[in-house]
């Protein structure tokens, strides 16, 4: 038995275009870090984080109302609030008529292609953020005078390499 379109499943069809459309605008952010990343921008990289922040924050909003729109649209289904928890979009199209399946099964596609791409930029973006900071430990290190191994602490605590150890130091 085919239903048509619930006002509900039309609200869950309009949250996924949303957050199909929030993704992408978080995936532009993310590129636009790898671009400030890649040409040594580091001025813009708060702005750029605040930002992606804010949109994150959006996303999280907007996917507690898809979670409470998927448990609703279960119990209009007389399905179990237990198993709403892991309704997929195929269990929620199913009993559909064939157009309401296919908006469905289209905007999650979209939905599911963002989230691919944005954690794809991710792991991107983090990479070359790790290759930064060790290039700059590199550098950091290869201009600071070799220390050589340390030999005690001074009265304030610091280490004192071996050849920096002053009689008074080591007297008291």
């Amino acid at each position: 038995m085919k239903i048509k379109q619930t006002r509900r499943i039309k609200d869950l069809v309009i949250l996924l275009g949303e957050l199909e459309r929030l993704y992408r605008r978080l995936l532009q952010q993310i590129e636009r870090k790898i671009y400030a990343l890649r040409h040594a921008k580091l001025e813009d990289i708060p702005e750029l984080g605040r930002e992606e922040q804010a949109l994150v924050a959006r996303i999280d909003e907007r996917d507690g109302l898809r979670i409470q729109l998927i448990k609703a649209i279960a119990n209009d289904y007389g399905w179990q609030d237990r198993m709403a928890n892991s309704l997929t979009i195929t269990q929620i199209a199913q009993p559909l008529d064939d157009e309401d399946r296919r908006q469905l099964f289209e905007v999650s596609s979209r939905l599911r292609k963002s989230l691919f791409e944005v954690a794809q930029a991710n792991r991107i973006a983090g990479a070359i953020a790790r290759e930064m900071s060790h290039h700059m430990k590199w550098v950091f290190a290869s201009v600071r005078p070799n220390e050589g191994e340390v030999s005690g602490y001074s009265q304030r605590g610091e280490k004192l390499p071996q050849r920096e150890t002053r009689l008074v130091d080591a007297m008291g």
